[in-house]
């Protein structure tokens, strides 16, 4: 098949990974994949076989964007349309009405955030969830109760790992707005706290955004007073083989 997948970031965070390995799947599987996304760092790990194609999402010229794509999917005969992203999602859903294709979204977050407007719900022809509260959210939806898949995310195994550095807590997540706001939060309120019960406690934080640098600001106040408190090792390809330390 000649596939289209849209997805507004393309760096760092679970849904890009995830939107990573299935565009790497789907072409070793034989199909025509083409990427439509902002530049990110996942491009450097794309199998050579899918078609890249940068593309700057805003909601200002959403309308171009829109008419963009449609003119995209008319060029390279798409025949399947799939949106990652409340943004991707609901153009998707447009470009594939407009040329009368399927498409489909999958929600990574909460179903009031990634798809939020009920004609984008009607437009929509298949719904894939990668966990089970989501899938329980839009079971519970009028125009998607009919349109459910529960995909669960994949997770790379690693060799079991017993022997873990004790009083270390390990958090990993893209640095955007949100995660930034809630990281420091944790750091300024409640580490300081926790230390008084815990002398060698430490933070460690894996991940990289555009907050990063609002992140290490918090992280370098308090190793002022902790030495070695908090540290930022970047970003990290094998999350789940850290987590085990």
């Amino acid at each position: 098949m000649n596939i289209l997948i849209i997805i507004k970031n393309f760096s760092m965070g679970g849904a890009e990974t995830h939107v990573r390995d299935l565009a790497n799947s789907l072409a070793a599987e034989g199909h025509n994949v083409h990427l439509v996304s902002r530049h990110g760092i996942q491009q450097s790990t794309l199998d050579s076989r899918v078609f890249y194609t940068p593309l700057f999402m805003n909601d200002l010229w959403y309308f171009f964007i829109a008419l963009w794509l449609r003119s995209y999917i008319r060029k390279h005969n798409i025949e399947l349309v799939h949106g990652h992203q409340r943004m991707a999602i609901s153009l998707a859903s447009w470009a594939a009405r407009a040329t009368n294709i399927p498409c489909i979204a999958t929600i990574h977050g909460q179903l009031q955030y990634d798809i939020r407007s009920v004609v984008i719900r009607k437009f929509l022809d298949q719904v894939i969830c990668v966990r089970e509260e989501t899938a329980h959210q839009v079971s519970q939806c009028r125009y998607l109760r009919n349109k459910n898949n529960l995909i669960l995310n994949g997770v790379s195994r690693y060799p079991a790992q017993y022997q873990s550095t004790p009083f270390n807590i390990m958090y990993g997540s893209r640095h955007d707005k949100r995660h930034a706001w809630l990281i420091c939060l944790l750091i300024e309120q409640v580490l300081p706290r926790l230390k008084e019960d815990y002398p060698a406690l430490t933070l460690t934080l894996w991940g990289e955004g555009k907050y990063s640098q609002e992140i290490r600001n918090t992280a370098q106040k308090i190793n002022t007073k902790y030495p070695g408190m908090v540290s930022l090792p970047g970003y990290t390809t094998t999350l789940g083989l850290q987590y085990q330390k």
